[in-house]
């Protein structure tokens, strides 16, 4: 009885270690190590918690990158009327010539007007004054001062909600010549609205990069728990085979006394 229970436990570490050099996992049965596939576990919740806060790293970095977009436009779009601006002020064009600047000048405004209105990511907008701050989930947990980013639209839009240049105008000398300081004040703070973002980008990507790092190292410790040591279990299996195989090979010879099969198997 006691061999044929030594043979038993050969034959189950053989399967053992058999599954664990298919399936290159340690641990495929939670019998093989409990307390090894416990932690593992909780790592492999967390490292895909650390996914999600990536790729929502990530997203947030889409999102500011085509805000930026679209404000780089509305500032060429400034320098422009700007140009026009100081072109009309000048006491060498005449009327007719400021008619035609006009109508260029108003297209670009109303081209400005556009791009507030229609830039929006995953259909929210974002420059048109409907959405003033953003919270990015950027950690796994719920502190709110560690694992959440928020930026404010507000410092971003004051260029079109706190100065309107929709009333600037070229058509004249007079209107051109005071139109240039608030073209200035508006270029001016489009440009502060993209250094926000900018800034704000820099923060999303390096918290991102600590976030990779980190599934990195949950990960490389996973894999120290559960993935397979070749070698040993190759061992372990042609240990196991070769004393299975020589005890059941004794225990067939009734000749042999059971305490002298005992000693083979160890």
């Amino acid at each position: 009885m006691v061999a044929q229970r030594r043979i038993n436990e050969t034959r189950q570490i053989g399967e053992r270690e058999s599954v664990r050099l298919s399936s290159g996992d340690r641990i495929s049965q939670a019998a093989y190590d409990p307390s090894g596939l416990a932690i593992s576990e909780t790592m492999r919740a967390r490292s895909r918690s650390f996914q999600q806060a990536t790729r929502n790293t990530n997203d947030g970095v889409s999102l500011l990158q085509i805000a930026d977009g679209s404000l780089g436009e509305i500032h060429s779009l400034g320098a422009r009327l700007k140009e026009l601006a100081i072109q009309s002020a000048t006491e060498t064009y005449n009327d007719s010539d400021r008619a035609n600047i006009e109508g260029e000048f108003s297209q670009l405004l109303n081209e400005v007007k556009r791009i507030t209105k229609n830039t929006e990511f995953n259909g929210n907008k974002l420059l048109d004054g409907s959405s003033n701050q953003y919270d990015l989930q950027v950690g796994i947990d719920g502190d709110a001062n560690s694992s959440r980013m928020s930026y404010d639209m507000k410092k971003v839009l004051s260029s079109f909600n706190n100065l309107s240049i929709s009333g600037v105008s070229v058509a004249s000398k007079g209107s051109a010549q005071a139109s240039l300081s608030r073209l200035d004040t508006f270029i001016d703070k489009v440009s502060k609205g993209r250094a926000y973002l900018g800034s704000f980008q820099t923060r999303l990507n390096s918290a991102g990069n600590n976030l990779s790092i980190m599934d990195e190292n949950i990960q490389a410790s996973r894999s120290k728990i559960r993935d397979t040591d070749y070698a040993n279990s190759t061992a372990e299996r042609v240990k196991a085979q070769i004393t299975q195989g020589a005890a059941t090979t004794m225990l067939k010879q009734t000749n042999i006394a059971p305490e002298n099969v005992l000693k083979l198997i160890g």
